[in-house]
């Protein structure tokens, strides 16, 4: 959401006047290996598609859920915030990781608007950082540790795919395993 861009000189560090995108440099490196980053093709998103829905499930949440929300995901004061702040890569997996222990406690009357805010959201990081995908997990494969995390039921062949996971297409890693029932 924010560009930054015509700075003078080597920047050290860069961020917004409330604080909520703070970016700093962590290493210097002398590399053999030229980068070159065009950023005249960044991804532009259309808000008339993305944000409405987001407001529409996020209004619909519980008062905890929210609280746990704003929690998790600090200078996120309203949902518009929220938003914006869920398109850092960090920010997806600690969302992720939220709704994952929700859905394996099952004790969260908000759990199904998590699971969708959630899929707007991995839509939405895919788009802009299209070198990750889905994992592309079809009901009735058969469970495998390596690629999901079993929320309900003790069989052996996927039932119901309850949060979808995501990897690198570079380099085939599962970054979050995808939570299923059998």
């Amino acid at each position: 959401p924010y560009k930054f861009k015509n700075l003078p000189g080597l920047i050290f560090e860069v961020y917004d006047t409330n604080n909520y995108f703070n970016f700093k440099l962590v290493q210097i490196k002398n590399t053999e290996q030229r980068i070159i980053k065009n950023f005249d093709n960044y991804v532009k998103i259309d808000k008339a598609e993305y944000y409405p829905k987001k407001e529409k499930i996020y209004n619909s949440l519980s008062s905890s859920t929210k609280d746990s929300l704003k929690n998790m995901l600090k200078n996120s004061s309203n949902s518009t915030l929220l938003f914006a702040s869920l398109i850092q890569e960090k920010n997806v997996e600690n969302l992720w990781e939220f709704i994952k222990n929700e859905l394996i406690e099952d004790q969260n009357v908000d759990n199904d608007k998590l699971v969708n805010l959630f899929e707007l959201v991995l839509n939405i990081f895919i788009k802009i950082f299209p070198q990750y995908s889905k994992n592309g997990i079809n009901i009735s494969d058969r469970f495998d540790t390596e690629l999901h995390i079993k929320a309900k039921g003790s069989g052996s062949n996927i039932t119901k795919i309850l949060l979808d996971g995501w990897k690198n297409n570079q380099t085939n890693k599962i970054i979050k395993k995808t939570v299923v029932g059998v």
